[in-house]
């Protein structure tokens, strides 16, 4: 009798959790095939039937059934974005899986809109030299090696004049790649931009692109001998520090740019003879473990110490943004600054900053830098549920916001931000003015 009973229970159990799973697919295939059409009726036509293709892969399954709940920005290439892709990307039109991952790049959980009176939305973009930084979807290891297996970001900015935000380290074509107009459907923000979005590469790759080469010789003439630093991170003497951070999971470097060292040659030709006195310097450009983008830089109130145990320190004025490595007094030796040119250069297990100087402090504390590091794989254990944009919106939280109709389909959007620079006296005012296409709101 218990036996019939209980079977009887088991098979009403599954034939609930089968009828709320198909459910649960037609509301995700009712919805999906909701998003495609209205993607087809805004011009993005291409866009629609990519996503239908990988919604057929393992990835696509992963991240398209999550759309249908929370908030979401979508950055959408244009119908040519994507022929021009397709022409010089045959591997990865071919492989599904890979396109899908490529898809995952330009979906950001949480909000990125910034309410305008008159308007479905607008996209929140910071004004350069600041910049806004979301996290991705895309967190498949093969391409994405950050700490704590977090998902890769994605970083833009308005630069000053222009009238829409540039989307960074993405070139196509030999141009910049911009947000072409905002629509919304449903919960998703629909941001046009006119190129498929690439994922950050490699290290030496970065350097080489973004005219570094100088700094790439001297990281790869770079060796960790320290036994404490070689404890913690598993290195040994006869690993350069190119190939470690390569092999890293999670770091920032200050990269300083060629003309910075041609700036610095008399000090570089020195340091270069010195093994102890290079190896510290290259360190102090870098936080170990810890991927820090240029918003919790200057936004937040959080510490950085070096890879050499030094402590950073930033600020900004009307030249820009800043920063400087301190040394311990005891240690000897003088703070040295530089301002950040290039912020938020993305790789696929860090970020870089590009500066305008080299931070000639040779000076190392070993126990702090020890301990930074610790502290830097305890945190790499937290998970990370992104709401919105890294290290806080770039706004006021009532900001002052005008917007003028211009005609039928435009708004212009007028927004201010001010905001405390790390946690300190000093105030970074700037004005941004963006041409936002009007678009239909789906409901």
């Amino acid at each position: 009798m218990f036996r019939a009973v209980l079977f009887a229970y088991l098979c009403l159990f599954f034939s609930v959790f089968t009828a709320s799973l198909a459910d649960g697919r037609r509301w995700n295939a009712a919805f999906l095939g909701a998003l495609v059409n209205d993607l087809q009726n805004e011009g993005y036509t291409e866009f629609g039937n990519t996503i239908l293709r990988i919604n057929q892969t393992l990835e696509g399954q992963r991240i398209l059934p999550q759309l249908v709940n929370g908030n979401f920005t979508i950055f959408v290439p244009t119908d040519q974005a994507l022929a021009n892709f397709n022409q010089s990307n045959n591997t990865a039109v071919n492989d599904t899986e890979s396109l899908a991952n490529i898809i995952a790049y330009h979906i950001l959980p949480g909000n990125y809109t910034l309410p305008t009176p008159g308007t479905n939305g607008t996209l929140i973009s910071a004004v350069f030299p600041n910049t806004t930084v979301g996290r991705t979807l895309l967190d498949n290891s093969t391409v994405v090696q950050l700490e704590g297996g977090r998902s890769q970001v994605l970083a833009w900015s308005t630069f000053p004049g222009a009238q829409t935000p540039t989307i960074l380290n993405q070139v196509s074509q030999g141009q910049s790649v911009s947000v072409v107009n905002v629509t919304t459907f449903n919960n998703l923000l629909l941001v046009g931009v006119d190129a498929v979005l690439i994922p950050p590469g490699n290290l030496t790759t970065t350097l080489e692109a973004n005219d570094l080469g100088v700094l790439e010789g001297l990281l790869s003439l770079s060796f960790l001998p320290e036994p404490a630093f070689r404890r913690v991170t598993g290195v040994n003497c006869t690993t350069s520090l190119l190939n470690t951070l390569e092999e890293q999971q999670g770091y920032t470097l200050f990269a300083p740019n060629n003309n910075a060292f041609f700036q610095s040659s008399q000090e570089v030709v020195f340091i270069v003879g010195n093994r102890i006195i290079l190896a510290n310097i290259v360190r102090n450009h870098v936080i170990n473990g810890t991927t820090v983008y240029s918003p919790e830089l200057f936004n937040t109130s959080a510490s950085y110490t070096s890879a050499a145990g030094e402590p950073f320190t930033f600020f900004s004025n009307s030249s820009g943004n800043f920063v400087t490595v301190d040394s311990n007094s005891q240690q000897g030796g003088a703070g040295s600054t530089a301002r950040i040119i290039q912020p938020d250069v993305l790789v696929s297990n860090g970020v870089l900053h590009v500066i305008d100087r080299v931070l000639l402090d040779a000076a190392a504390n070993e126990q702090a830098a020890s301990s930074a590091v610790s502290s830097a794989s305890s945190a790499a254990t937290v998970s990370v549920s992104p709401t919105g944009p890294i290290g806080g919106v770039p706004f006021p939280a009532s900001p002052s916001v005008t917007t003028t109709a211009t005609s039928p389909s435009a708004t212009i959007v007028t927004a201010t931000s001010t905001m405390v620079v790390g946690g300190g006296p000093t105030m970074v005012t700037a004005t941004s003015t963006t041409v936002v296409p009007q678009r239909k709101r789906h409901l």
